[in-house]
């Protein structure tokens, strides 16, 4: 099993494939991909290889919590909207829809959900089953459009959705770059004073014998402090 990605790569015996697909998914498992690689000793049984699979059961895939998920959510759901709209079935949408994913782990999240619906599930039975790459509310709004003959509706409000939030996501982020960028900058100008400039002042007034105000020797004597702590003096300060 990878990682945090929830795809498990494994061998299971079964007399045929159907018989290996449902002991998987009585594991917990939706099976994404399943081949035969040939025959044990005891007559009948078969033993399948590379039985591909994405955990349903797990609720907090690594992958899922990534944006470039959000975003290929988000277009999925558009897309699916357009192509129902126009009349296409379901679940040749669902294979239209798979190279929207870039990344091989997203493209085999679209690819469970499409096998899953020409399996005879509803659109929200299967995201429901990936409930750790799909929000319940997603499922629940997809239930409501599938039940009122309303889900290119569905579909299309969930795509605004994810829209507005990585929009919003986007103007936090910009909104947090200016005073990261004044804070990091301001470090930088203390660090120089501490380090450089005031030490400069304290030799130059040893030089010349002369005996500084109360408040520089205050500053004076917490920049060299600070420096000799270093970024914990400098913390402090």
């Amino acid at each position: 099993m990878a990682a945090g990605s929830g795809v498990a790569l494994g061998e299971v015996e079964a007399s045929t494939l159907e018989r290996a697909r449902e002991d998987l998914r009585r594991q917990g498992l939706v099976v994404v991909e399943i081949r035969p690689v040939g025959s044990r000793a005891r007559a009948g049984a078969r033993r399948v290889e590379g039985a591909r699979a994405i955990r349903a059961g797990e609720e907090n895939p690594r992958g899922a919590r990534s944006g470039a998920w959000r975003r290929v959510r988000g277009e999925v759901y558009g897309e699916l909207s357009l192509l129902l709209g126009s009349g296409m079935g379901l679940d040749s949408a669902l294979d239209s829809v798979v190279g929207v994913a870039r990344k091989r782990e997203h493209r085999e999240v679209l690819e469970t959900l499409a096998r899953s619906v020409r399996e005879g599930r509803t659109l929200a039975e299967g995201v429901r089953e990936l409930k750790g790459w799909f929000p319940p509310v997603h499922s629940a709004m997809l239930q409501v459009g599938e039940e009122s003959g309303t889900l290119p509706d569905a579909l299309l409000k969930l795509n605004e959705q994810e829209e507005r939030s990585a929009r919003m996501r986007q103007q936090v982020m910009s909104a947090l770059t200016y005073p990261v960028i004044l804070l990091g900058a301001g470090t930088l100008m203390l660090a120089g004073i501490v380090g450089f400039v005031v030490p400069r002042f304290a030799v130059i007034f040893e030089d010349m014998q002369v005996k500084p105000p109360w408040f520089s020797r205050v500053v004076i004597e917490a920049c060299l402090s600070a420096g000799r702590w270093g970024p914990v003096g400098l913390g402090a300060l």
